[in-house]
């Protein structure tokens, strides 16, 4: 039997027949449902999240013609907007749309032809095997299947000279080169598949297709990226770029899952292995291994895709191979006379239990359904009229532009440049800022000091913007200070604050200053896992750090993912701040001393409030049983750094007001209150907090004035079950200071309870009457528990502002 074969003739009907029609029907239902697991016209506009915000970004580099591998360094590529799950985009949305389509038509046309080979009954469990798999499809998996596919037919028409095979091939090529500038995985995916055709038809004899086929590839590739409005020149920094993210990616968002997890996806793994693996056989044609190797080295980058990261994209992994295991086992029927039932067992047993996993880790199977349903039915509600969905989605971009609108960030830096740490650009795109981003935009993408030097070296170089969006934030339990540490510190020490708007810090760049550099060799020490090292209280200071992983961890990083170490930062008190730090990072530094948070902690520290200095520091393993993954000993060092500060005198009162007391049209006096008074963000609003018992005062200029402002608990206050005992709060405005005596006149008064009262939840508007000022006696809010004997402020979260105050104006 030829190993070229196509189909098996054993289980299909003979040619014109009734049977050969269903059959063909049959194929075609098949590829409907690809069509429809894949399909898809985005989401909604990005806001702040961290997703939402880099798919935005990636929209907007195409549409600058930004270049990838010099302006962005990412892992996704300049046509990385096309991604089924993107977020919309007013100047991208009409090629997205037309791509989703292309994408999916092809999709269904590999299906349709592959379900050619398989009974008429086995060709619908496939089209429903894709739709159920529908959930992860969309995201990655069904582009590795394109991959996949279209190897299968490369090595099946390897001898084929027809005109209709060679467009097939080049229409599946096309495909799969956008895909390869969707993403850099995709990218050396593509380079094997290549390698992989052009071995195919070398092992068919047919050294001059092999070289045109491999020509035409490389070609399209070029002609594409330029297309995207891509250089020749930046295709080699992206691809080494890419290289780099690839190689440190692991130490920076590697996720430790529980035990069950990893068995779960070993079990998997060897189930697609069992199924692959008889294409290797000694029977099988050197074209047929090569075919079986390709399939294995998918395989491997599914493994790695899922089991790297393995949180919920684990089930990448499962989708993938699962189908790939079905793959497999149709190919070893279609060539073998009597293949036995091992290999459709084993493919079977891998698609259920990686379904039942899938939906399972994705919330259940009903909600998971009803919401792909949805999707999926949006999707092609809209397929026949995009401008539908357009104006859809722009309603939505409109809504997020008003909810983040910045109009005092606006107003001060006009047309300047601005980029955004950390990763919330969506904000910057959404107010249509004059966005010069760093090249490794988002800041937990600066996986490796090689990365970190490329974004500080935008900071201090003279394309530096001059304003930053400053908000400090980590994700998964990182050291804040090794987000983006080096652009983090360039920011800290190259700008100072000149505002806050709704939690975002504005930053204006005040000079330049010499790129950091990692401490001599004399500077570094030794220490084990687990011992304290003590650390002065001086000075601002970087830690530097060094891990090798033994050879156990060597490996394990290898097959699984790298191991996380912790910092246990002890403060003053003895009390120990647990984060987890990268290795990749180490000699690039990362602030450690002050010890920042978020932008509050930064704010008070810079005005010199309030701050929070280590006294010591140690590392460990993310659990004792990773322990030996590590080398025994480590180094590491403790270096000063030079951070501006200004006492709060020294600020001016616009800055203070608008850094401090954001909303405030005036600077208060006199706060008081058992806890630090803050600003905060309450349901997405700036916010004054203070809790209860507390006061604070304003003195205003001689004249009639009017005020009106918000109040409330915050909303975490009177969740379920988090106060119990809370009783609410009441808010009283006076003219006179605190506390209230004989001399002070109400203004207003109000309780509020929300935990018992809905309508008191969230922040309150309020207005005080007319009142005149004799420029000496201030007026005073003040907050209490309430006006019973027995009122409590235990859980009076309490909240003021904004909260402005304007000269009233005699009526004409």
């Amino acid at each position: 039997m030829s190993n070229y074969l196509s189909i098996d003739d054993r289980w299909q009907p003979g040619a014109g027949s009734r049977k050969d029609k269903v059959s063909h029907l049959g194929a075609l239902l098949a590829g409907i449902a690809a069509f429809v697991s894949l399909f898809r016209v985005g989401i909604g506009a990005a806001t702040d999240s961290l997703d939402g915000s880099w798919t935005a970004v990636l929209s907007w580099a195409f549409s600058e013609g930004a270049q990838f591998g010099k302006d962005i360094v990412f892992t996704y590529g300049p046509l990385g907007f096309l991604i089924p799950i993107a977020n919309y985009h007013p100047q991208t949305f009409g090629l997205y749309f037309a791509a989703q389509v292309m994408l999916g038509v092809v999709w269904a046309m590999l299906v349709a032809r592959f379900a050619l080979r398989l009974p008429t009954i086995v060709q619908m469990a496939l089209g429903l095997l894709l739709v159920c798999w529908a959930p992860i499809v969309i995201i990655d998996v069904g582009w590795y299947l394109m991959f996949v596919l279209a190897a299968v037919f490369a090595h099946e028409d390897a001898k084929k000279t027809q005109i209709g095979t060679q467009l097939f091939g080049f229409v599946a090529l096309f495909a799969l080169s956008v895909i390869a500038l969707t993403k850099f995985t995709f990218l050396l995916l593509w380079l094997t598949f290549i390698g992989h055709q052009v071995l195919q038809l070398l092992l068919a004899r047919r050294p001059v297709a092999a070289v045109l086929a491999g020509a035409t590839a490389i070609l399209l590739l070029l002609a594409l990226w330029t297309a995207a409005g891509q250089n020749l020149s930046s295709l080699l920094p992206f691809f080494l770029y890419g290289l780099e993210i690839s190689r440190s990616y692991g130490a920076s968002m590697g996720y430790m899952p529980g035990l069950a997890t990893d068995l779960a996806g070993l079990a998997i793994l060897a189930l697609a292995a069992v199924c692959v693996a008889p294409l290797l056989s000694r029977g099988e044609s050197l074209a047929r291994r090569a075919l079986a190797l390709f399939l294995l080295l998918t395989l491997a980058l599914t493994w790695k895709a899922g089991y790297t990261r393995a949180d919920a994209h684990v089930c990448i992994f499962f989708g993938a191979a699962s189908l790939i295991a079905v793959v497999a086992a149709v190919l070893r029927r279609s060539a073998t006379p009597r293949p036995g039932l091992g290999q459709p067992a084993a493919a079977g047993l891998a698609s259920s239990a990686g379904l039942l996993l899938t939906y399972s880790l994705l919330g259940g199977v009903v909600p998971v359904l009803n919401n792909t349903w949805e999707f999926a039915g949006l999707s092609l509600r809209h397929l026949f009229n995009p401008d539908s969905v357009r104006r859809l989605y722009q309603a939505g971009w409109d809504s997020g532009a008003r909810r983040f609108d910045l109009p005092a960030t606006r107003e001060r830096i006009g047309n300047e440049s601005v980029d955004l740490l950390m990763h919330e650009q969506g904000v910057v795109l959404l107010n249509g800022f004059n966005y010069s981003p760093r090249p490794v935009f988002q800041g937990y993408g600066a996986y490796s000091t090689p990365l970190a030097r490329l974004n500080e070296s935008k900071l201090l170089g003279a394309s530096a913007p001059r304003y930053l969006l400053f908000k400090l934030q980590a994700i998964d339990e990182h050291l804040p200070g090794m987000e983006d540490p080096l652009a983090q510190l360039a920011a800290l020490r190259s700008y100072a604050p000149v505002g806050y708007e709704k939690s975002y810090l504005l930053l204006e760049r005040t000079g330049s200053v010499p790129a950091l550099e990692a401490p001599p060799a004399p500077a570094w020490r030794e220490a084990s896992f687990g011992e304290e090292i003590p650390v002065t209280q001086t000075a601002a200071q970087i830690l530097f750090f060094r891990i090798e992983l033994s050879l156990v961890g060597k490996l394990y990083a290898a097959f699984f993912r790298e191991p996380a170490a912790r910092l246990d930062v002890v403060d003053g008190e003895g009390a120990i701040h647990s984060y987890r730090v990268t290795r990749s990072l180490g000699d690039a530094g990362a602030l450690v001393s002050p010890l920042l948070a978020d932008n509050v902690d930064y704010l008070n520290w810079y005005s010199r409030q309030r701050e929070l200095r280590p006294r010591s520091l140690r590392f460990v393993a993310q659990t004792p049983a990773l322990q030996r993954l590590f080398a025994p000993r480590l180094s590491y060092a403790l270096q000063v750094v030079e951070l501006p500060r200004k006492d709060l005198s020294q600020l001016p009162e616009s800055l203070h007001r608008s850094v401090f007391y954001p909303g405030f049209s005036h600077l208060p006096r006199n706060p008081r209150s058992p806890a630090a008074i803050e600003m905060i963000q309450n349901l997405g609003e700036d916010a004054l907090f203070m809790h209860a018992p507390s006061s604070i005062e304003f003195l205003l200029p001689a004249g009639r004035w009017r005020a009106e402002g918000k109040f409330g608990l915050r909303a975490d206050s009177y969740a379920a079950g988090v106060c119990p005992q809370a009783d609410g709060t009441l808010l009283r405005a006076y003219r006179g200071a605190a506390p209230a005596g004989a001399n002070s006149t109400l203004l207003f008064s109000r309780q509020i309870d929300p935990l018992h009262v809905e309508a008191d939840r969230g922040a309150q508007p309020f207005a005080l009457p007319p009142f005149d000022s004799d420029g000496k006696t201030p007026v005073t809010f003040e907050f209490s528990g309430g006006t019973a004997p027995s009122a409590t402020t235990e859980c009076d979260w309490t909240f003021i502002g904004p909260l402005r105050f304007e000269p009233e104006r005699e009526a004409p």
